[in-house]
């Protein structure tokens, strides 16, 4: 979320501001520098045209919900964690339980995707998946991100970390089949 964020999302380069120019960043705090920018906004010196989509719909957001989120703010800023700054809703004619849907906290924010769509599996043990089911949130499973590579069975690291970074460096085994017999027919023809 911007959470009261007010800098230009079209400008370039987006940092280089002083406290002067009046412009906030994260947490609604003054703009110095790069200093108070999101995270996702310092590695480009113009936001492309999609991220400033999304920074428009969660100001938005922040502004129709300010007084659900203001008393919880300085909590979620103590978290240090800069996902919490962008919220990524690909939902389009869903309804609006979060429940309903799989999260995931990227380093660029919290993407909430359809079910019956699974977000890549990363290398990075903290952008785990996180579901729903019977009202217990919890992290996908290293069996359940083996079964979606296609590799049931397949013995994982004992090391969470480990399972989850080996199976965001895989292919999943199923499409790499059919890549493979399809390669034999078209060389057999």
């Amino acid at each position: 979320m911007e959470f009261g964020a007010t800098y230009p999302t079209n400008a370039e380069p987006l940092f280089g501001y002083k406290k002067s120019d009046n412009w906030k960043g994260s947490f609604g705090e003054l703009i110095d520098g790069k200093k108070n920018l999101p995270n996702y906004s310092l590695d480009h010196t113009k936001l492309p045209k999609w991220k400033r989509i999304i920074i428009k719909k969660n100001r938005e957001f922040y502004t129709r919900y300010r007084k659900q989120i203001d008393p919880v703010l300085s909590e979620i800023k103590k978290l240090n964690v800069s996902s919490h700054q962008k919220l990524e809703w690909n939902i389009l004619n869903g309804d609006r339980e979060i429940k309903n849907y799989i999260v995931q906290f990227r380093g660029s924010g919290v993407r909430v995707k359809q079910k019956d769509y699974f977000p890549a599996l990363v290398t990075i043990p903290s952008q785990v998946p996180v579901i729903e089911k019977n009202n217990q949130y919890r992290y996908l499973s290293p069996e359940e991100g083996a079964k979606i590579q296609s590799l049931n069975g397949i013995e994982l690291p004992k090391n969470k970390n480990q399972c989850y970074k080996a199976l965001g460096n895989a292919v999943n085994a199923l499409i790499l089949q059919n890549i493979f017999f399809e390669l034999l027919a078209t060389q057999a023809k």
